[in-house]
């Protein structure tokens, strides 16, 4: 059996379905935790659109073509596909987690207040509830189109129980004090 040209078929959700188009390249990895197989991971490229959403489930079933499958991928097997639907360059994305979300949505911020006085230095600040408004998000970062700059510092551990005006420390990753 040739195995040099592998091709996955997909079925992806109806509000995808306008922003993809032939020749779009997608990730695709099978294997992993969920299989015997170790997980292999390659690009594809669409090759075929169907021309409508299938109405039973309102997807668009779509075909691409595995463009390096020295990964070893097999006939047959399970995958799950990326396709980038939407990028952008220049964008501000913080951690999805970090946005918490009441009337509005908003982060914490931190505000840092440092002092030099009696010969030492100590850095502490306090928290801000900071009013944001988000764009896309890939389920792990979002992106922030207003209320933060690149300098702000945005607290993402421990902001659901924090409150403006709160003291804050800052630690850092594996710090256990």
């Amino acid at each position: 059996m040739d195995v040099s040209s592998i091709y996955v078929k997909l079925a992806l959700p109806e509000k995808y379905s306008r922003e993809i188009k032939l020749g779009d390249t997608l990730i695709v990895t099978a294997g992993g935790e969920t299989s015997t197989l170790d997980s292999v991971t390659a690009p594809a490229r669409i090759t075929w659109l169907a021309a409508f959403l299938d109405p039973r489930n309102q997807t668009k079933q779509v075909k691409a073509k595995i463009l390096d499958n020295t990964s070893k991928f097999q006939p047959g097997q399970a995958v799950k596909a990326k396709v980038v639907v939407r990028k952008k360059e220049e964008a501000l994305v913080i951690p999805a987690n970090a946005v918490m979300y009441a009337d509005t949505s908003y982060v914490m911020l931190y505000k840092g207040v440092s002092s030099t006085a009696g010969g030492g230095s100590t850095a502490g600040g306090v928290a801000k509830k900071q009013a944001v408004t988000v764009g896309m998000s890939n389920g792990k970062n979002i992106e922030i189109l207003s209320g933060l700059t690149p300098s702000d510092s945005v607290i993402i551990t421990g902001q659901e129980i924090t409150n403006t005006g709160d003291k804050v420390k800052i630690v850092e990753s594996g710090q256990n004090d």
